[in-house]
């Protein structure tokens, strides 16, 4: 009988059209000397892109811990946000993505930039 239980609850929860929504499940939390900590909720997804590797982070992924120096890029239903030239250290676990910035790099300017 806990057998049918637990069966019914896992296909309520993955295979019914309600359970999809607009809205994510990743929490975010940025903590770095310039702007202190950062919360973002209701993420859908965290891109990492850093020297050794391209990650895509989803709601329920796997825990995850790393090193980056590149960029983060993560959107919520409603807006993009982008974190570029950083070092520093993510970690994810439980939906909740947490980045500690060691650095923030200025990007490098170009000639046009330069000029004017």
């Amino acid at each position: 009988m806990a057998d049918t239980k637990r069966g019914e609850k896992k296909h309520e929860e993955s295979g019914m059209p309600e359970a999809v929504s607009k809205e994510g499940k990743i929490c975010v939390r940025i903590c770095g000397r310039e702007k202190g900590l950062e919360v973002y909720e209701k993420v859908n997804f965290v891109r990492v892109i850093s020297k050794r590797y391209n990650l895509l982070i989803m709601a329920d992924y796997l825990p995850i811990i790393g090193e980056i120096e590149g960029s983060v890029f993560f959107r919520t239903a409603d807006q993009e946000y982008r974190k570029e030239h950083i070092k520093g250290y993510f970690m994810h676990k439980n939906n909740e993505f947490s980045l500690m910035l060691k650095s923030v790099d200025a990007p490098k300017e170009t000639t046009e930039e330069k000029n004017e």
